[in-house]
């Protein structure tokens, strides 16, 4: 389940506390830590330094991209169509 709504605005209060509850329990990324902690790749202190990683090199890609010069209008067609 998604755990936030369809866009920045949309809190998705819609769905029932008890239903995001449930789904919370079954998140991927906390299953994926404790397996991995389970078999000893990486302590508690080890899964924390990945996820930190993984959030900077998001931030870092975002500001990337916003940072790119937005398209020309007229040169859409040739970003949607392949040859």
């Amino acid at each position: 389940m998604r755990m936030h709504g369809h866009a920045e605005h949309d809190p998705a209060d819609y769905v029932p506390d008890e239903v995001r509850e449930l789904w919370a329990k079954r998140d991927p990324v906390e299953e994926c830590a404790g397996r991995v902690i389970e078999l000893g790749f990486l302590d508690t202190d080890g899964v924390a330094a990945v996820k930190q990683q993984a959030h900077q090199t998001a931030l870092e890609n975002r500001n990337k991209a916003l940072g790119m010069p937005m398209p020309e209008p007229d040169d859409e067609e040739g970003r949607v169509y392949a040859d």
